[in-house]
């Protein structure tokens, strides 16, 4: 990272995917990396410079890996994972790691990525029987109206069998008691995996 080596990186990765699944490498040593490239990037001690090139080469393992499931016919036809970050947002590398975790059980996704206004989640209400509506919230919206945009989603996505899933740091600041009994909010990746 400190000198922008990508041939080590590879290198380490197709060492370890040779011993382990990728779930089991993304798992046990990009969350161990990006956690820790966080606090170095927050104590100044790498660059942002240093941060993105190494979420840009963790972000092309996820993509192709999740290529790979994407092909297959979807063994689950219950409901529809629509993925997407708040308006501003850009922090997409747990987004991504969930539409792989969520391809890898059997179900059908789209992707629609960074800076997604509820009003163009709305639209794809018209186009599926029950939707589940994951989102990340790293930055966006600020912890001081958060709350209000998820009354918002609440409002303009949970129709028929409809669910949101929220997690992230903002979510950390969403008041809970308010929340329909179909909005989810997850201290961590592996607690929403657990739930689908």
């Amino acid at each position: 990272m400190m000198n922008f080596d990508q041939e080590i990186f590879f290198n380490t990765f197709d060492w370890l995917i040779s011993e382990k699944s990728f779930k089991e490498v993304f798992k046990d040593h990009f969350l161990p990396l990006l956690k820790e490239l966080g606090l170095l990037w927050q104590s100044q001690t790498i660059s942002p410079a240093n941060e993105h090139f190494m979420s840009h080469l963790i972000q092309q393992k996820i993509l192709i890996y999740t290529e790979e499931l994407q092909i297959l016919k979807p063994t689950k036809t219950d409901k529809v994972f629509v993925l997407s970050l708040p308006v501003n947002e850009i922090h997409q590398i747990g987004l991504l790691y969930l539409q792989y975790e969520i391809l890898l059980k059997g179900y059908k996704t789209i992707y629609l990525g960074e800076s997604m206004p509820i009003e163009n989640l709305e639209d794809l209400t018209k186009h599926f029987n029950t939707i589940t509506f994951v989102t990340f919230m790293t930055i966006q919206p600020d912890h001081s109206i958060v709350n209000q945009y998820v009354k918002k989603m609440e409002q303009k996505l949970l129709l028929k069998n409809n669910e949101i899933w929220l997690m992230g740091q903002m979510a950390k600041h969403i008041e809970r008691q308010h929340l329909s009994e179909r909005t989810f909010v997850f201290d961590s990746i592996e607690e929403t995996i657990n739930k689908i």
